[in-house]
């Protein structure tokens, strides 16, 4: 029986199936620590990005700055809390502008209430 070849999108998948900062969408390979597209034609293109002191340098700080982002996180609370005093900090500015008599543009005119 002929052997049936594989389509480019499946090919793609099987090679960057153990590589964890490789992403593809089935016609491009992109890297996401180094933030740029893969060359990805043949398997060793792959391979020799993955290889190069660059990429192993980018997937050290992009695991550091995931490490930093889990730990903010953490810290900070939930992202709803977040919002919250995002949202309550917004509220605070523009009511303490508006009790100032600050211009709300950068026309000359002065806002009045």
């Amino acid at each position: 029986m002929p052997k049936v070849s594989s389509s480019k999108a499946d090919l793609l998948k099987k090679w960057i199936k153990n590589a964890k900062h490789l992403s593809t969408d089935g016609t491009v390979v992109y890297c996401n620590s180094c933030s740029k597209q893969v060359s990805s034609n043949q398997k060793f293109q792959i391979d020799q990005h993955l290889a190069t002191a660059v990429h192993k340098e980018m997937e050290k700080r992009f695991n550091g700055k995931m490490q930093q982002t889990f730990v903010l996180t953490a810290l900070c609370g939930s992202s709803q809390q977040n919002q919250d005093f995002k949202n309550q900090f917004y509220f605070d500015l523009c009511n303490s502008m508006a009790q100032s008599n600050i211009p709300w543009n950068n026309n000359r005119r002065s806002v009045n209430f």
